[in-house]
């Protein structure tokens, strides 16, 4: 596992810092390290890690706070965070605000690995539950996780999300002409073509078979057409293995809030794009 596995320390005193960022390089671990907690928050919007060690008292947002917030989005689910407090009156208020684990400082080094090696095992596995094992993509489990947490608070802020909703053409004669390793092939390059134009923001999600899912968060149905408008240009215009040429259809709708199928809308332009010819993009409620 190590060589890979990423590490978050969150520390305010530099001699630590620097003294746990060499034990842990040491042993593997990518470290990346700050003192500041609103810095650890734009950090983890650029990279997730596996494992956070985080100190209670830290500059910008108290340690409490910054455990907190990274626990209010579903992202970080697999994210293990390990507790660093000099005060063990403190560790019942950072298991509540969602630390997995605690160390009263100063720390038994040994100690220490073995806890980052416990945290990472567990963030592999809760990776792993809410991946599509083939895409990478998020899977139908992320999204109960997302929809019971951060899709309830845009709603509530009145924060519109648009869902782009992609079906591979003809996928099932590819994978009668060329087999099912070939398609299962196709649909790997066409989720990485897919999601090399996704913003960082937005939440892939492979929804089954050759159908992917993607909430634009922000983004007006007009905007989102556009950016589905040019995923079918970049996934026409791209080669792909044994030189074959693929071409996707593209249903765009906003998230529909009070139905049971928050879908509805997106699949409905799907299955008309579909009609239309299919390569082609349809939006509803632009």
């Amino acid at each position: 596992m190590n060589g890979k596995n990423k590490i978050l320390l969150v520390e305010d005193s530099p001699e630590t810092s620097l003294l746990l960022t060499r034990v842990l390089e040491k042993e593997g671990y990518l470290v990346t390290s700050t003192s500041d907690g609103k810095e650890a928050l734009n950090l983890l919007e650029e990279n997730i890690p596996d494992v956070i060690i985080l100190d209670l008292y830290i500059e910008g947002l108290p340690g409490l706070e910054v455990c907190r917030l990274i626990r209010t989005e579903p992202r970080n689910h697999p994210v293990y965070i390990i507790m660093l407090t000099s005060e063990k009156d403190s560790v019942v208020d950072g298991l509540d605000s969602g630390a997995d684990d605690y160390m009263v400082k100063p720390s038994n080094l040994d100690e220490l690995k073995a806890r980052v090696r416990k945290g990472v095992r567990s963030a592999e596995d809760k990776r792993f539950s809410i991946q599509d094992s083939q895409t990478s993509w998020y899977n139908k489990h992320f999204f109960d996780l997302y929809q019971n947490t951060k899709i309830s608070f845009l709603v509530k802020e009145s924060i519109p999300i648009s869902i782009v909703m992609a079906d591979i053409d003809y996928f099932k004669k590819i994978n009668d002409t060329y087999g099912h390793d070939m398609g299962d092939t196709i649909l790997v390059e066409f989720s990485q073509v897919l999601k090399s134009n996704c913003r960082k923001r937005d939440v892939p999600i492979r929804w089954g078979g050759e159908e992917f899912i993607i909430l634009l968060l922000g983004i007006t149905v007009a905007t989102a057409t556009k950016v589905a408008e040019r995923m079918r240009s970049v996934v026409a215009n791209h080669t792909f293995s044994k030189d074959l040429k693929v071409t996707a259809s593209f249903g765009v709708s906003l998230y529909q809030t009070d139905e049971k199928d928050f879908f509805k809308g997106a699949d409905e332009a799907l299955y008309q794009a579909k009609e239309a010819g299919r390569n082609c993009v349809v939006a509803i409620g632009i």
